[in-house]
């Protein structure tokens, strides 16, 4: 679980260097995943991606969006060993190739076309890739550098995208004497993260986390009260 001190040290990060934009934006802070929303994105085409792309960079005031290429990717996200069985996995989900100031490309495998949830989530912190680029704002280590991206899309109103689409997809398979649970989530935060992080934001803000639960997905939102709760008793201990 992240650390409170993760947490703010990524705010400061943020805040130095993209400045509190939106400051009296309230509730309309975060970006609205609407089910229009949901259900322009879920056709899958470049031209949709590409539009629904500068809606979102368009939120965050962004001068510029990557561009979405059409791609297949691979036909399945999950690696099959020798025995039949599978483990899980986060997969790949999008590639993005920077080509120049203010510019990029993204890839998106056609696996993660299968949920609009996903998909939203995807387009999401891939923007916040391009984005934080343009603005010279990175880590060093792969690793740390992805969850301050998953986090940067909270920080910056794309926050619904990211909690909505970071719920795990599960799924059985049945073999010859045994049953396996196969599991595939994409990003680098956990939902559970990815709501502490929502709380931490919402504070900094001065807006009241639950006020702003519209367009939620019934898991994302129970994350939200499971977060809210754990906290909560942290504070009185």
């Amino acid at each position: 679980m992240l650390s409170k001190d993760w947490i703010n040290k990524q705010i400061c990060y943020l805040n130095s260097g993209l400045g509190l934009y939106l400051q009296d934006a309230g509730n309309k802070f975060f970006f609205e995943p609407t089910p229009g929303f949901y259900g322009y994105i879920s056709q899958g085409s470049t031209a949709a991606l590409n539009d629904a792309m500068r809606m979102l960079a368009d939120h965050i005031a962004a001068p510029t969006a990557p561009v979405i290429e059409e791609w297949d990717g691979p036909a399945d996200p999950l690696a099959v060993r020798d025995d039949g069985s599978v483990g899980n996995s986060r997969g790949c989900p999008a590639f993005i190739h920077y080509e120049g100031h203010n510019r990029s490309r993204i890839r998106i495998a056609v696996t993660n076309k299968h949920t609009p949830y996903i998909m939203g989530a995807i387009l999401a912190h891939e923007l916040m890739h391009h984005y934080m680029m343009t603005k010279r704002l990175e880590y060093i280590d792969v690793a740390e550098n992805e969850k301050l991206t998953d986090f940067a899309t909270v920080f910056l109103g794309l926050g619904k995208l990211t909690l909505n689409g970071y719920e795990p997809m599960k799924w059985d398979v049945s073999y010859p004497g045994k049953t396996i649970r196969h599991t595939y989530q994409v990003g680098y935060m956990s939902v559970l993260e990815i709501a502490y992080s929502w709380h931490a934001v919402c504070k900094f803000r001065s807006i009241d986390s639950f006020s702003c639960a519209e367009n939620l997905t019934v898991d994302a939102e129970r994350q939200l009260r499971v977060a809210n709760r754990e906290i909560r008793n942290e504070e009185t201990r």
